[in-house]
């Protein structure tokens, strides 16, 4: 998404990240994850992870996780392991887009997730979903637990990135 003056402007992804991930719309989910899918096995790289994490959820009690939905199709659709809650929150935090500036959006996830397994990542190639990424702070909180858990290589893929006017993105970088 891009914010012009007091209106945002979606691209054609970003269109169908948010009537997945706030419609609820499967369709458009169905859409996503072949996307997705199709980019992880044409991507060497990608391709090689053996094992899919997805970022928690910001609610607990969300009824639809959306990177679930993904990473469950994606699992199907590239034959890449997914260990659905690797990562458990540690503590009850405000949702990231509602937190302005990339030093307050990474206090506001620092200490927040515990890795359940770390034994299961040492030397393994991990692939970190996501559905949007505004300043990236969760993506490092979640990358610093698989490094201390001795991980091999981390890869990071995200659907869509929030950008907002006069700050480049939605971290304030």
């Amino acid at each position: 998404s891009r914010w012009k003056i007091s209106s945002r402007k979606r691209t054609k992804l970003g269109i169908l990240v948010h009537q997945f991930k706030y419609e609820q719309n499967r369709h458009s989910g169905e859409l996503l994850s072949g996307l997705v899918s199709e980019f992880i096995n044409s991507t060497a790289t990608l391709k090689s992870a053996e094992l899919i994490l997805t970022v928690p959820s910001s609610f607990k009690s969300r009824p639809f996780d959306p990177v679930s939905f993904i990473a469950e199709r994606v699992k199907q659709r590239t034959g890449i392991c997914w260990e659905r809650e690797a990562f458990i929150r540690t503590r009850l935090t405000r949702p990231q887009k509602e937190v302005v500036g990339h030093e307050s959006k990474q206090l506001n996830v620092l200490n927040d997730f515990k890795l359940v397994k770390p034994n299961d990542i040492n030397g393994k190639r991990i692939l970190l979903l996501d559905d949007v990424v505004a300043s990236g702070a969760t993506l490092d909180e979640l990358s610093s637990l698989l490094r201390q858990a001795e991980a091999d290589k981390i890869y990071a893929l995200v659907l869509a990135k929030s950008v907002c006017p006069g700050r480049g993105d939605s971290s304030g970088r």
